[in-house]
């Protein structure tokens, strides 16, 4: 019997290839190799166009910056060519990454890019300067004289600034509103102050310190004022920024300081004087302006309705002069019954009482407490003066006193500084306590420079106080905001005695810049 033919049990046709190379490996590899390319290829062109914007905005002197530059920019774009001829740029990936790597954590990369900020912000005040037309004066190595980096190949900080030329004079007898009177009892006392002890600027005594001498121009060098005229005078005595002297002929120029700073100051010895410098005398003086009270009745916490603001303790301000300038003032803006406004929990309530003759409103006056008062439409914080307003209601035995305090309108804070030129001499005399003076720092702080307010409590992260000449920046703290103060002038750090001026504290500020408003107010009347 024949047998029977089976149908052949086929299997599918493989390629002799196919099992030899993992093909589905090989795709994901290859997409691999392809983001590694992608993205070296994304880095180098940023890191060059990086290089070459930066190269772009380099002081015009810098040479040193431009060469580091240069060759930077050369490496990588050698690199990055050979890796595309060879069609190879993944291969070159490690490479082309560690010197784009090594380029980011290089100190002299990392210096030229804020260099560049810094002479961006020094071109900003410049021209600011020129619109407003001023002249102006460079201070430290110009654009044209600076380098990124120094000879031995360490990066240079560029830290010029510019500024409009002081009132020299003024300036050197402003050394002496913070010093005490008695350096200005006698010429010999400021001789001494001036050039150490004896007064003898060529011959110190034997074992005196760098502290007992040319004190005035230690002070001096402290002010903005101090290193434009020490910059100049370098300039013009030996062709170099102060910073570039040597040593020998820094102590040269101190001296010229100091000659200068003597000579001007000659003028205010055993003279009156009602400014700062009074702030350490002892005891009264019948010839100084009428001291000023802080205090008054029924002393009330003010509160903005806000938890995250502190309360403030209100404390009515009396210059102790009948019928003062601010007080005629303040009598007849706000002493007027209609349109009176009161201030709770941080709202302003209209008291139409006043307008009905129910209340008969006496005198009125001003307090150390502030109200924040919002712009609806820009959103910006304005630090308002509050005063009070006393009043009496009801007649014969059935007559009661009160008051009510409100904010004092933006619009007249203009005619209301016109009317405190006596008032802050009086603040600064010696028959004022300390303690009173520095109670009224922040009610000058709100008088003068309202939009203080914007940076301590409202979403500015800085503020130009116009009227102190400085700039007040807030930054985020462990704990809260920390605001520094900078020379709105030369755009350094500013403070007393050496030491910038950093607090987390918001009264701290506003005494800081009461304190400065103050001291420029009464040198300019």
């Amino acid at each position: 019997m024949a047998s029977r033919i089976q149908r052949p049990n086929l299997l599918p046709y493989r390629s002799a290839m196919e099992g030899a190379i993992p093909l589905e490996a090989m795709s994901r590899a290859y997409d691999r190799l392809d983001r590694i390319t992608a993205a070296t290829e994304s880095a180098t062109t940023k890191s060059l166009a990086l290089l070459n914007e930066q190269k772009a905005q380099l002081a015009p002197g810098d040479e040193r910056g431009r060469a580091f530059l240069d060759e930077q920019f050369g490496r990588l774009d050698a690199m990055s060519k050979q890796a595309a001829e060879e069609n190879n740029v993944a291969g070159y990936a490690r490479s082309i990454r560690k010197q784009i790597n090594a380029l980011a954590t290089d100190p002299r990369f990392a210096q030229i890019q804020q260099n560049v900020k810094n002479l961006n912000e020094y071109d900003k005040r410049k021209a600011q300067l020129i619109a407003n037309g001023y002249t102006t004066i460079g201070v430290g190595r110009t654009p044209e004289e600076f380098q990124s980096i120094d000879e031995n190949g360490n990066p240079v900080q560029f830290n010029s600034y510019v500024a409009r030329e002081p009132d020299y004079k003024k300036a050197h007898q402003s050394v002496f509103r913070n010093v005490g009177t008695d350096v200005l009892d006698s010429k010999q006392a400021l001789a001494e102050f001036v050039y150490g002890p004896g007064g003898d600027p060529s011959a110190y005594p034997e074992g005196t310190t760098g502290d007992q001498v040319i004190r005035g121009y230690k002070a001096y060098m402290g002010t903005p004022e101090g290193r434009i005229e020490a910059d100049q005078m370098a300039r013009a005595k030996f062709g170099m920024p102060h910073d570039d002297i040597t040593a020998e002929q820094k102590q040269e120029i101190a001296m010229l300081l100091s000659d200068r700073i003597f000579n001007d100051a000659i003028p205010l010895v055993n003279t009156p004087r009602a400014g700062a410098a009074s702030l350490n005398a002892r005891g009264k003086d019948k010839n100084a302006p009428t001291g000023v009270v802080l205090g008054g009745p029924a002393a009330s916490m003010i509160t903005d309705g806000d938890e995250t603001t502190k309360d403030q303790v209100f404390q009515e301000f009396n210059d102790m002069v009948d019928d003062s300038d601010l007080d005629v003032y303040l009598q007849t803006t706000y002493g007027n019954a209609q349109d009176q406004v009161a201030l709770k929990d941080g709202e302003l309530i209209p008291m139409e009482d006043f307008n009905t003759g129910q209340k008969q409103i006496g005198k009125v006056v001003m307090s150390t407490a502030g109200y924040n008062q919002v712009n609806e439409k820009t959103g910006e914080v304005s630090t308002m003066p509050v005063i009070r307003v006393h009043y009496t209601e009801g007649t014969g035995n059935n007559k009661t006193s009160g008051f009510i305090e409100r904010p004092a309108n933006e619009a007249d804070l203009d005619m209301m500084r016109g009317n405190m030129g006596a008032t802050l001499a009086q603040i600064n005399s010696v028959n004022t306590p300390q303690e009173t003076r520095q109670g009224t720092l922040p009610m000058i702080s709100h008088v003068f420079a309202p939009e203080l307010g914007d940076v301590l409590f409202g979403q500015a992260t800085e503020k130009e106080i116009a009227k102190a000449g400085l700039t007040v920046r807030k930054e985020p703290g462990t704990d809260g905001d920390i605001y520094r103060v900078f020379d709105t002038a030369t755009g350094r750090p500013y403070g007393y005695g050496g030491e910038p001026f950093v607090s987390d504290d918001q009264g701290a500020v506003e005494n800081f810049v009461g304190g400065i408003i103050m001291d420029r107010e009464l040198a300019g009347r």
